[in-house]
């Protein structure tokens, strides 16, 4: 989801949104923070997350809707580096992009196959 705000192509705004360059893009605290740790870690975490579920051989960490509508917008922000790449700001090169859809598609992918896990109830340590 934080790469969603990285598009500023759309028909009907296009021309009134400022023309970003890679380097304006990293001057802001709050770019700052989201190139150098926040992207960072939660790519980690979905990483950890696939091999956790691969492990338990069951599908945890989020909702089977929230991997789908996680891939899906993955997806169209690949289709968007590639339909208007002069607009689409290249503070994320494409390979990444492509990564995220192949590490979406795995969450996917585990969400279908793999159960959910078994939920058990507390233990009293009487």
């Amino acid at each position: 989801m934080f790469c969603l705000a990285k598009i500023y192509d759309f028909d009907l705004v296009a021309f009134k949104a400022p023309q970003v360059t890679d380097v304006s893009r990293l001057k802001t605290p709050k770019h700052l923070f989201e190139a150098l740790l926040a992207l960072p870690l939660v790519t980690l975490g979905t990483i950890l997350q696939v091999i956790m579920n691969f492990q338990s051989k069951t599908f945890a960490g989020e909702y089977r809707l929230s991997a789908c509508l996680n891939f899906l917008s993955d997806l169209c922000i690949l289709l968007a580096a590639y339909l208007h790449p002069p607009t689409f700001t290249p503070a994320m090169p494409r390979l990444i992009l492509h990564f995220y859809v192949v590490l979406g598609g795995v969450m996917v992918f585990q969400s279908f196959v793999y159960p959910k896990p078994r939920i058990v109830g507390e233990i009293d340590d009487d």
